[in-house]
């Protein structure tokens, strides 16, 4: 047998078997052997560790900083706390298409050496040659090499996702990694960062970001100088201050440039019952077993829904949610919802909230409760000219596939998920739990006033596939295996989208075969038109942004977008007390599996707060567009109020310690209150002081709930109660009466 350092363990887990380092397959059971290429966080471990090591007897190190994991099902080793610098990258766990994970965790190997843990952080899908190898000795290019040699909207594209990284970021204090020529990576048409680097001064501003900008100028396409100059300029001159500017203006260049393309759309659905469920109840758009190819600008629309709640029931509300969204986004487009990608993302979230409705007013008319109720979950892909529109509730998936990368574009709205958010746990350990994968929320379960739909936008430049999927298909990371197998002949031209949606149904019923399986594929190919328009000048972009765009742009809706989608609150977090606050209690719960899904979402306290949380977002979705402005991520939204004065409007339950299980205190309404603190200090937990009966008492309300607890409309009179006074309390609170 060879040393350990050569071979690869099978992630087979009822195999487990060393292979080579070259197979592509498992020698024994034959599963696709995937190769996870690690960053090591830390540039100090250059020195320290030599290629050829291995650590924690499975890493072995090939580059300096870069390691491959040989043992991939192996758990990974995680302390029981982390660092202030690691939790923003689970806090961003919905922006995990551009910004790295963590993957594991080793300790410092001398106790002399303080403060030099080594954190491993995972990429996804990273370019390889024919054998495995790196095609990249640095892991991922940066930015900068590929730059020269990219198209206009190419270039355009990675501009307005670092634009729209840039709130986020910023409110997590790492603006600067965006400054950083040598952390902004590219993974074929994403901006991926190698990692993330804390802020030394206290406010970087777009002046920087103009200035970086400015240097690529000499290599930029020579069709976009004309545009790109002008707008780097102004960044320098401070003339452009907030990021929502920034990046409506180089999507209105993106909707110029994308009319240079021609798009044609072939799509293929299919769905199977599988080996052992007795009935389907997952429904797909266009209906099973049909080809269809479109060209623009016809809108092309696939879905694929997961019923929930039996043969009575889980089908019949996946189908009412494909018949209700059908009518919903084709029937009722108009010219001004298309060209608009707030208005249209914001018709997709409504779209998805009516059918959420149908849903729901079917089970009460039923008189369905709890376990009896029904539901589903969805996902669907719109694609008009370039851009691709993913909506998103469950965990059914979405993925993008190019011929050198396989992204998972969607995050699962289940327990797992949201416990890395909230940073409690890594994902890679998160669902090693019991019914980490139970879902938080599902159409169908209440009105839309419980339900966060997350929608999220890609720019397509070239060539690719959206792959959407039950989870059927998508469990025990099947896609992940055999993306580069059996996918990537569409885009080469080999197998038809028809050939390769049979193929992967049998690798669903063979591999899996525990569920149904519903596939869709939407393949997009791109063609230059013979005859463009000519591209306007920035004078004109930025007039015609000033005269409509901007109007209708929401800087919230980029301060609070987290990812594919923007989730909860600008820090990614979503506060639900189904989970102490204290991270150490996560362990010790045991929830029911899957099927077990109604009593999660109907008779817990998690639902209280979605239904809180839900109510919002409804709202949201009537005043300002919901979309996520980065190229795809999650849409997450909380309340983020400022510090000030406030009066309850419904009582509350004020906890007096984070860390300590003490039951909160019961507030009544009528009550007043002062905010301390705004959400870039704790994105979670709101600090406050509230006047009860004759006394200040000090606690924490959660964030999630602020904006149906606290109203800034009370009198003089609710502040003149307040005895003691509460230091600063203003006489003339804000929007008084």
């Amino acid at each position: 047998m060879e040393n350990a350092t050569t071979v690869m363990e099978c992630q087979n887990l009822s195999c487990r078997s060393p292979n080579p380092l070259t197979n592509k397959f498992c020698e024994k059971c034959g599963t696709v052997l995937i190769k996870k290429y690690l960053w090591l966080l830390g540039d100090w471990s250059k020195s320290y560790y030599q290629i050829g090591e291995l650590l924690l007897e499975r890493y072995l190190i090939i580059q300096p900083q870069i390691v491959l994991d040989t043992k991939l099902a192996s758990p990974p080793l995680i302390p029981d706390e982390f660092p202030p610098s690691i939790l923003p990258y689970l806090k961003l766990f919905s922006y995990r298409i551009h910004i790295p994970q963590i993957h594991d965790y080793m300790p410092p190997p001398d106790e002399r050496l303080q403060n030099m843990d080594i954190w491993f952080l995972e990429y996804g899908t990273i370019p390889t040659n024919e054998k495995g190898e790196l095609k990249y000795p640095n892991l991922l290019p940066q930015l900068t090499q590929l730059w020269g040699e990219s198209t206009p909207i190419r270039q355009l594209n990675w501009l307005w996702q670092i634009a729209n990284l840039w709130n986020p970021l910023k409110n997590q204090g790492l603006a600067t990694t965006l400054l950083n020529k040598d952390l902004i990576r590219v993974n074929d048409r994403l901006i991926q960062l190698l990692e993330l680097q804390q802020d030394s001064t206290p406010n970087p501003s777009l002046k920087d970001l103009g200035k970086l900008w400015s240097e690529w100028l000499p290599q930029t396409a020579p069709q976009l100088v004309p545009f790109l100059e002008p707008l780097c300029e102004k960044l320098t001159q401070g003339e452009i201050e907030e990021a929502e500017v920034l990046s409506s203006l180089l999507d209105r260049a993106l909707y110029h440039y994308g009319q240079a393309q021609e798009l044609t759309y072939h799509i293929y659905t299919c769905t199977d019952t599988g080996r052992v469920r007795e009935h389907n109840e997952d429904a797909c758009y266009p209906p099973a077993n049909q080809s269809l190819t479109l060209k623009e600008p016809t809108d092309s629309l696939v879905i694929v829904c997961d019923g929930i709640g039996g043969q009575d029931g889980g089908e019949i509300a996946s189908n009412l949610a494909i018949e209700t969204l059908k009518a919903e986004i084709l029937d009722k487009s108009t010219p001004e919802t298309q060209d608009n990608p707030e208005n249209q993302s914001e018709r997709l979230a409504e779209a998805i909230c009516t059918a959420n409705n149908v849903i729901s007013e079917r089970n009460d008319q039923e008189k369905r409760q709890e376990r009896q109720r029904m539901g589903t979950t969805v996902v669907l892909a719109l694609a008009h000219g370039h851009e691709a529109y993913i909506g998103h509730v469950g965990d059914s998936r979405v993925y993008l596939i190019t011929p050198s990368s396989c992204h998972q574009i969607t995050v699962d709205d289940d327990l797992a998920s949201r416990e890395v958010r909230l940073g409690y746990l890594v994902y890679r350990d998160a669902i090693q739990y019991p019914n980490s994968g139970a879902l938080v929320q599902a159409l169908g379960m209440n009105n839309a006033a419980s339900l966060h739909p997350t929608v999220g936008r890609f720019i397509v430049d070239e060539d690719c596939v959206f792959l959407l999927c039950s989870d059927g298909l998508s469990d025990n990371d099947r896609v992940e295996e055999y993306w580069e197998q059996e996918i990537v002949p569409i885009l080469t031209g080999k197998k038809s989208v028809g050939q390769v949606g049979q193929a992967l149904l049998k690798i669903a019923n063979d591999k899996n075969g525990h569920d149904n399986s519903t596939i869709a594929l939407l393949h997009c190919q791109v063609q230059p038109k013979d005859n463009p328009e000519s591209i306007p000048s920035f004078t004109q972009i930025q007039a015609s942004v000033s005269s409509s765009t901007l109007a209708t742009v929401s800087s919230e809706r980029l301060k609070e977008a987290g990812a594919f989608f923007s989730e909860f609150q600008e820090s990614d977090t979503l506060t639900e007390p189904s989970f102490s606050s204290n991270p150490s209690a996560v362990r010790k719960l045991v929830k029911p599996n899957k099927l077990a899904l109604f009593p999660v979402l109907l008779g817990s306290l998690v639902l209280s707060v979605l239904g809180v949380l839900g109510w919002y977002v409804w709202q949201r979705f009537h005043q300002s567009p919901v979309s996520e402005p980065i190229a795809v991520s999650t849409n997450v939204v909380t309340t983020s109020l400022s510090p000030g004065i406030y009066k309850l409007i419904n009582p509350a339950q004020l906890h007096s310690d984070l860390e300590v299980d003490i039951p909160p205190v019961e507030m009544p309404s009528g009550k007043v209150v002062k905010v301390l603190e705004d959400a870039s200090a704790n994105p979670d937990w709101a600090p406050v002081e509230i006047c009860l009966n004759g006394s200040i008492i000090s606690g924490w309300l959660e964030r999630s709930q602020l904006s149906t607890l606290l109203t800034s409309s009370h009198t003089k009179e609710d502040v003149a109660q307040c005895q003691p006074p509460i230091p600063e309390f203003s006489p003339t609170p804000l929007n008084s009466p």
